[in-house]
Protein backbone atom coordinates (compact mmCIF):
# COMPACT_ATOMS: atom_id res chain seq x y z
CA UNK A 1 0.00 0.00 0.00
CA UNK A 2 2.67 2.41 1.05
CA UNK A 3 3.97 2.15 -2.91
CA UNK A 4 1.17 2.82 -3.95
CA UNK A 5 0.25 5.66 -1.67
CA UNK A 6 2.39 8.14 -3.89
CA UNK A 7 1.02 7.18 -7.51
CA UNK A 8 -3.06 7.62 -5.78
CA UNK A 9 -1.78 10.85 -5.00
CA UNK A 10 -1.09 11.73 -8.39
CA UNK A 11 -3.65 10.58 -9.52
CA UNK A 12 -5.98 12.52 -7.73
CA UNK A 13 -4.63 15.30 -8.72
CA UNK A 14 -4.82 14.65 -12.26
CA UNK A 15 -7.88 12.95 -13.39
CA UNK A 16 -6.57 12.05 -16.43
CA UNK A 17 -4.03 9.94 -14.91
CA UNK A 18 -0.53 9.52 -13.70
CA UNK A 19 0.64 10.09 -17.75
CA UNK A 20 -2.09 12.57 -18.49
CA UNK A 21 -0.71 15.06 -16.32
CA UNK A 22 2.83 14.35 -18.20
CA UNK A 23 1.17 14.51 -21.35
CA UNK A 24 -0.51 18.49 -20.28
CA UNK A 25 2.73 19.52 -18.42
CA UNK A 26 4.75 18.87 -21.61
CA UNK A 27 2.20 20.26 -23.79
CA UNK A 28 1.78 23.79 -21.99
CA UNK A 29 5.87 23.75 -21.86
CA UNK A 30 5.79 23.46 -25.59
CA UNK A 31 3.17 25.78 -26.17
CA UNK A 32 4.80 28.54 -23.88
CA UNK A 33 8.03 27.93 -25.47
CA UNK A 34 6.73 28.01 -29.43
CA UNK A 35 5.18 31.28 -28.64
CA UNK A 36 8.47 32.84 -27.48
CA UNK A 37 10.68 31.79 -30.20
CA UNK A 38 7.76 33.37 -32.31
CA UNK A 39 7.57 36.45 -30.71
CA UNK A 40 11.50 36.17 -30.74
Amino acid sequence: MSSDSPMNSERLMTPMGDTGGLTLSDHLKRSIRGEIARSI
